[in-house]
């Protein structure tokens, strides 16, 4: 289970049973962790969190006002990363799904994060070894690049950059499977010892015997 999906969690016992432990635990997990909620896992729960806030009575705000400046706070540490094209559409969905409550609080950070990956996913591929999902980052750039504007120069290089990172996972899986057809593995032999040899000849006197 995520962290944030931790923090709903109790705030939802709180609104339950209103014991000042829920939110105490729920601070104090986002506080621990508010540089390190992972998209993938976090974006849409923290997300959610912040919508519900949003629309609670100013009056039953104040309890939730130091969780909920913390789940901010993480998406906006989220954002600067660096991060996979598809973490950071992720995150981008998110505010989407809900651009009436969050699109105001998010719209400089979607505005920064996406040039900033279109302009250094050529350093953040080495860790990427599915031609497939290489693929996808190739097409989620281009889509992403037409909803800031940005330069296409800089897409073109940014896709140049991902086809030679598939090109070197083909070749890889290339090499791997033609070690495996030709068995150039490196081979390991058996050490046996004066005792070793011994033993072994021991055990065929015996057998004959």
């Amino acid at each position: 289970m995520g962290h944030g999906r931790r923090i709903e969690l109790l705030i939802g016992w709180w609104q339950i049973y209103p014991s000042p432990m829920f939110i105490e635990t729920a601070n104090a997990i986002a506080l621990s962790r508010v540089n390190s909620f992972s998209p993938w896992q976090d974006a849409s729960v923290l997300g959610s969190i912040l919508v519900r806030y949003l629309a609670l009575p100013d009056n039953d705000r104040a309890p939730l006002e130091e969780i909920v400046g913390l789940v901010e706070q993480a998406i906006h540490e989220m954002f600067e990363r660096s991060l996979d094209p598809d973490d950071l559409e992720r995150l981008i969905n998110t505010v989407d799904e809900n651009e009436n409550s969050l699109g105001s609080l998010f719209e400089t950070d979607i505005a920064t994060a996406i040039p900033q990956l279109i302009e250094n996913i050529g350093e953040n591929l080495d860790h990427v070894d599915s031609d497939s999902t290489l693929g996808e980052f190739a097409t989620t750039i281009k889509k992403m690049a037409k909803r800031v504007g940005h330069d296409p120069n800089s897409v073109e290089i940014a896709k140049e950059a991902i086809q030679r990172r598939i090109q070197e996972v083909d070749e890889h899986s290339v090499g791997d499977s033609e070690m495996s057809v030709t068995g150039e593995y490196p081979r390991t032999f058996d050490r046996f010892d004066d005792q070793d040899l011994m033993s072994l000849f021991a055990s065929l006197i015996t057998d004959d015997n």
